[in-house]
């Protein structure tokens, strides 16, 4: 006969899960929507998409801007993610790869939806590579962040009858989100100081707590369809955008923050 387990023994297991994080993200997002705007659309809504399938936790859209924020918890209990700038530079970056749908009179509009660089706020530093503690149980950023990008654009499918029947001119984009407890440590360094001999950074690199990142790399798994549009001598280049995508990665800690402070140029034209 087995042993009855205890209510604590049950709550720790509840507590190794990841739901009770993305049960209080859903919360605190709703107990300030009239604050920064935004609502819960979907919670662990499925998707399938020939590159895999899965339930996305949590999607919120701005009530007044028509920007989707597709948001994936993770849950990471005393860890620190260090993120690494290609170029080693800690300047705060506008741009990030979105997924934009525009519409005319109900119509999605010629070459649309495409990923594109959307200059949008709060500012964040732009990263490429992620240090995370080696644990096998754990996917890496990049693994997480290439099933977010195939779930905005099975997303972005599922969304198009309903918003094609509104009408009018429109346009609406798709940002992607990993929302962790992990703490965000950007690395500084000199990119020309590396170490050929032993691929070191030498004593010198500083490094800086951050509330969000932009991580921007070729996130896209699926095959590029056509010619990108390159001009001669740069086709290389444009290979490389047409892959990139952006995920960004925000502590807990400064979701809110990053909710009150989000905008986007166009807002305006479109909203």
């Amino acid at each position: 006969m087995s042993t009855p387990r205890t209510g604590t023994d049950q709550l720790d297991s509840v507590n190794r899960s990841g739901y009770p994080l993305q049960v209080a993200i859903a919360r605190a997002v709703e107990a300030r929507r009239n604050e920064h705007g935004w609502r819960v659309l979907y919670e662990e809504h499925s998707w399938k998409s020939p590159q895999g399938e899965g339930f996305i936790d949590i999607v919120l859209e701005h009530d007044k801007m028509q920007v989707v924020l597709i948001i994936e918890c993770k849950r990471i209990q005393n860890r620190e993610w260090i993120l690494l700038p290609s170029d080693g530079n800690r300047a705060g970056r506008r741009h990030a790869r979105a997924r934009r749908v525009e519409r005319e009179d109900g119509r999605v509009k010629a070459h649309f939806p495409q990923w594109s660089d959307e200059p949008c706020d709060p500012r964040t530093p732009e990263a490429m590579f992620c240090v995370m503690p080696k644990d096998a149980r754990d996917p890496t950023v990049e693994r997480v962040g290439a099933d977010l990008i195939s779930a905005a654009e099975a997303l972005e499918r599922e969304e198009a009858p309903y918003l094609d029947r509104r009408g009018g001119n429109s346009r609406r984009l798709y940002f992607c989100a990993i929302v962790t407890t992990a703490e965000l440590t950007l690395c500084e360094f000199d990119p020309g100081a590396i170490s050929l001999e032993d691929g070191m950074i030498p004593a010198g690199a500083r490094f800086h707590k951050v509330g969000a990142v932009r991580f921007t790399k070729q996130l896209s798994t699926r095959p590029v369809s056509g010619v990108p549009v390159g001009l001669y001598g740069e086709e290389a280049y444009a290979l490389v955008k047409a892959k990139e995508r952006t995920v960004f990665l925000i502590n807990t800690l400064s979701l809110d923050s990053f909710l009150d402070e989000f905008t986007v140029d166009d807002r305006d034209k479109y909203g």
